[in-house]
């Protein structure tokens, strides 16, 4: 029962050590580039793992809001003739 209570013990401590971290004012945090760099590294596992997430299914059958339909039903509506299967920046600029 010992490791539990010193395991307690230490949640409780870092609790309050963050607790304490997020009462100072922001000014008192300076940008760390190594934080910088591991939100960036992170940021760039969830874009891959999302990339492959969409580039494996079928875009017929990707939901990803449930408001896909709706949003698809009215972008129909404002670009009636656009083909999206072969974007043409030229096209773009003239709608």
């Amino acid at each position: 029962m010992e490791a539990t209570g010193e395991t307690e013990e230490l949640v409780s401590g870092e609790l309050v050590s963050v607790a304490h971290a997020l009462s100072l004012p922001a000014e008192s945090y300076g940008n760390d580039p190594d934080i910088e760099m591991a939100w960036a590294m992170r940021a760039m596992q969830h874009a891959e793992v999302y990339y492959k997430l969409i580039s494996s299914v079928d875009p017929q059958f990707l939901k990803l809001t449930k408001v896909d339909d709706q949003i698809y039903t009215e972008f129909r509506k404002k670009f009636e003739k656009l083909r999206i299967d072969v974007l043409d920046s030229e096209e773009l600029k003239s709608i």
